[in-house]
């Protein structure tokens, strides 16, 4: 009893920015873990996309404008993702549309390292974008509606 005493105190002296953190029950832990792992993998994506640019600049021959709208071409997309998923969300349901939208993500970021064309990469990188959108969007309101407030 007296471990659980100090325990339960410890806890409550938590304090800082992530202190809510304990607040949360084992559900809203869960989704919010799977949020932030799809939001994690979209930033990985854009940061290492850029990092892999002058390389293909280089490899293919491509010109900094083509190799600008490869990057744009995502992020254009996500926007048709997310009002996509949005959409589907209301039907289906916000879990299986997250889902689906991490796995259309992960599919077409695999397939865009087996592209050998710029018009290949181009198709991978613009269908990777709706589940890039897909994520944060459906994400976005799985979280608001399945954590508690204040």
């Amino acid at each position: 009893m007296k471990e659980r005493t100090v325990l339960t105190a410890t806890v409550l002296k938590r304090k800082g920015t992530f202190a809510w953190m304990w607040d949360l029950g084992a559900r809203e832990r869960r989704v919010f873990g799977a949020c932030v792992g799809g939001w994690a993998l979209d930033a990985m994506d854009v940061q290492l996309y850029s990092f892999v640019i002058p390389a293909l600049i280089t490899t293919w021959g491509i010109t900094r404008g083509q190799a600008g709208i490869l990057g744009t071409a995502a992020l254009l997309m996500s926007a048709v993702g997310g009002w996509l998923a949005g959409w589907f969300a209301d039907r289906f349901g916000r879990v299986r549309t997250l889902q689906l939208a991490i796995l259309w993500f992960a599919v077409f970021s695999f397939l865009s390292g087996l592209t050998q064309s710029y018009e290949q990469l181009f198709a991978a990188r613009a269908l990777l974008g709706l589940g890039f959108g897909g994520e944060w969007a459906a994400g976005a309101v799985l979280l608001g509606e399945s954590i508690r407030g204040a």
